[in-house]
């Protein structure tokens, strides 16, 4: 491994390299918030300004970005905010300063792109970003969007600096930015540095930290080259339809990974990034492990997805409750072991779940419904199971066993006064629709 410290002028300065980021990391995610941050310190930058650590795998003139692609093309879009506002100035005397930098940080005439980000926002960054034609008026996921947004966000700001001179001073500012880079030649070190880094601006999500601890792990627990090449194209496979989850729906990662995690070890289970690693330490089979992990995991995030989309009635009156922390791990659980979304035990479910939600959130207060659910959650095995715990839990409501939420329960809050309670928008849709 090698380390060093350089400016983000020096890291684009050898135009034989070109840097990417592979498909199995995160897509990007910074918003109004990391943007302005970004802006503010390059303001504030007049004695220097540090951008962090940036981790590369060495593959001959290519650079994957394995830490700091958020930054890195951040760095990109703001290169082309500047283009495209100098050039609106129109006064031509800063075209050799445009020229430069397209050719230094965009794209060379001769070798191509600087930077490619994870495939299926490629096309989009290298139309808007790299060859700075006008945004589409659609976008295919919310991460091209966002980069998009972003040189929208820096273009405004800098137009307002209204000459090229104080456009230029941010520029060089951000060029001499100064990073600490290290550079590997294969995946085991990658992992291990990772597993012990911060991205600058967003912090890790808990995805992310298990991501980095579980290719550690492989590393390290792994009995042979063999299976620790084959387990980490897996993981990286499973984390690509993870993330081209994310970056197609609006989604809290960290929120799928907690409901999934529910739905295995009941409503009660602690901190997913705590109790994995946990979990790992004690298993016979840790890479085995991983490998069922990942899979189940995107799985999870292929839920979300899919009942995101779906125009039953029962998923229509779910999200319109907005809260599915009851929902998700019932869902993830029964599509897990086999029950076909488009079946009458998984539709049954759906009704079940859209009535426990209404009558949880009408009763309020500290009563505790999911401690109740989680022996019927962890006992579905197969749709036999499925239709067994449903019916036994309708039955507990019925019969007011569950006294906070029967039937008497019910009629006697919908007959109070609960206006501003959170099924408010809810009953005047169902009354909308009678």
């Amino acid at each position: 491994m090698s380390m060093y410290g350089q400016t983000i002028a020096g890291l684009f300065g050898n135009e034989m390299v070109h840097f990417e980021i592979p498909e199995y990391q995160r897509a990007y995610c910074w918003e109004k918030e990391q943007w302005a941050q970004f802006l503010q310190d390059l303001e504030d930058a007049e004695s220097g300004y540090y951008l962090g650590h940036f981790l590369f795998e060495e593959d001959g003139d290519r650079f994957l970005v394995i830490d700091g692609q958020q930054r890195l093309t951040t760095c990109v879009i703001f290169i082309r905010s500047a283009i495209d506002a100098l050039s609106a100035l129109g006064d031509g005397q800063s075209e050799k300063d445009v020229r430069i930098l397209k050719r230094r940080f965009l794209e060379d005439p001769d070798l191509g792109p600087r930077l490619k980000t994870v495939p299926f926002d490629n096309p989009t960054f290298q139309d808007c970003i790299v060859s700075g034609r006008s945004a589409p008026g659609s976008f295919c996921t919310l991460s091209s969007k966002k980069m998009v947004d972003a040189k929208m966000f820096f273009t405004s700001e800098l137009q307002r600096l209204g000459n090229a001179t104080a456009i230029l001073g941010l520029v060089r500012r951000m060029q001499n930015a100064v990073i600490t880079r290290y550079e590997v030649g294969d995946r085991a070190m990658a992992a291990r540095v990772f597993a012990f880094q911060n991205d600058r601006g967003k912090e890790l999500t808990q995805l992310e930290s298990i991501k980095a601890f579980l290719m550690l792990t492989v590393y390290m627990k792994g009995k042979s080259d063999p299976v620790k090449n084959a387990t980490v194209e897996i993981v990286d496979g499973q984390f690509t339809r993870i993330y081209e989850t994310i970056a197609r729906i609006e989604v809290d990662e960290d929120q799928v990974l907690a409901h999934y995690w529910r739905s295995q070890n009941g409503y009660g289970a602690g901190r997913p990034s705590e109790e994995v690693k946990r979990e790992l330490s004690s298993t016979e089979d840790p890479v085995e492990w991983v490998r069922t992990f990942v899979r189940e995991l995107a799985d999870a995030f292929a839920v979300v997805e899919e009942f995101s989309a779906d125009s039953g009635e029962y998923s229509v009156r779910l999200r319109l409750l907005n809260n599915l922390a009851l929902a998700y791990p019932f869902l993830m659980r029964a599509r897990r072991v086999g029950v076909q979304s488009d079946s009458s035990a998984f539709r049954t479910l759906l009704k079940l779940l859209e009535n426990l939600t209404f009558r949880s959130l009408i009763r309020g207060g500290r009563a505790d419904i999911q401690s109740r659910l989680t022996g019927h959650l962890l006992r579905i095995d197969d749709e036999a199971s499925l239709c067994r715990e449903v019916e036994q839990i309708v039955e507990a409501v019925k019969n007011g066993w569950w006294g906070y939420w029967s039937d008497d329960e019910l009629a006697r809050r919908l007959d109070e006064w609960f206006y501003g309670n959170r099924v408010d928008n809810y009953l005047l849709w169902q009354y909308e629709r009678v």
